[in-house]
């Protein structure tokens, strides 16, 4: 609970606020069938996990299923990390399902943006990522980062990480933290894996995914708490999971298990990334 593919609705007003859209509106890909919306009855569910709480998750035969914390303790930092999740938001898209290809996805600018600004950007946003994947590795659960899970299939596979060297010019296996103006630069560190991505606004209904790797990590770098009621919350469905959003908290989860994020009460701003 909630149930497989349908969108969590947490009170009418978001009901409200979604209802035509989600049932008559035009789909971004008319593909995929539409999903029914589902009214949250909390008395179904087994754990609420309250905004700026912390929490390990095991099954019943003692199995890590998820971990939720507090993620990165300088303040400064995560106000950095914010910052160039919007700058990026607001300058590329996802990508094209149809066209993959291995680089940063294309510009929403104007195409005849200098070359050296668009690098700057990639460089700026695999700066983030590599800060968090480090602090991902020192504050996650093994089971996540280590060569049994992200790092053994890169590893496995050959593949690249995301080397902030190579799209900014800067030095490889290095990065840099820029905390209250100043910036820090890291040597010899651990880079990020080579597929993100940074969102706002999220959204999906309850779904599983296949991956050739177990975990995935999510970090929620601002969620505006002033206001109440305002939906985006994450839950693991296979156990009656509701992970509340709150501003820098991470969570560690498996997208094979069904799980899902409720629909927003707009307006709305959260903003954050994911490592896939």
């Amino acid at each position: 609970y909630p149930p497989p593919g349908e969108w969590v609705v947490e009170n009418k007003e978001i009901w409200d606020n979604w209802y035509d859209y989600l049932h008559h509106g035009k789909q971004a890909d008319p593909r995929i069938s539409r999903k029914a919306m589902h009214q949250l009855d909390k008395a179904l569910l087994q754990y609420n996990l309250k905004p700026n709480e912390s929490a390990i998750f095991e099954d019943e035969s003692g199995n890590l299923i998820a971990v939720v914390w507090e993620f990165c303790l300088s303040l400064g930092a995560l106000h950095w990390a914010n910052k160039i999740v919007q700058e990026n938001i607001t300058m590329l898209s996802a990508g094209s399902r149809v066209k993959t290809e291995f680089n940063f996805a294309r510009n929403f600018e104007d195409q005849n943006l200098p070359e050296d600004e668009k690098q700057e950007i990639h460089y700026q946003a695999a700066l983030v990522f590599a800060l968090f994947w480090n602090l991902a590795k020192v504050f996650g659960p093994k089971e996540a980062t280590t060569i049994d899970d992200i790092e053994g299939f890169i590893k496995d596979k050959g593949l690249y990480h995301m080397d902030t060297g190579i799209h900014g010019g800067g030095r490889e296996q290095s990065y840099t933290v820029e905390v209250n103006g100043v910036p820090i630069t890291f040597e010899n560190a651990h880079l990020a894996p080579l597929q993100g991505v940074f969102a706002q606004n999220y959204a999906r209904a309850i779904h599983y995914k296949d991956q050739p790797h177990k975990w995935s990590i999510a970090w929620t770098t601002f969620r505006d708490m002033l206001k109440k009621d305002m939906g985006a919350h994450f839950y693991l469905s296979d156990y009656a999971i509701w992970i509340q959003s709150s501003s820098n908290s991470a969570t560690f989860g498996q997208p094979n298990q069904w799980h899902g994020t409720s629909l927003p009460n707009l307006p709305y701003s959260e903003k954050g990334e994911a490592l896939l």
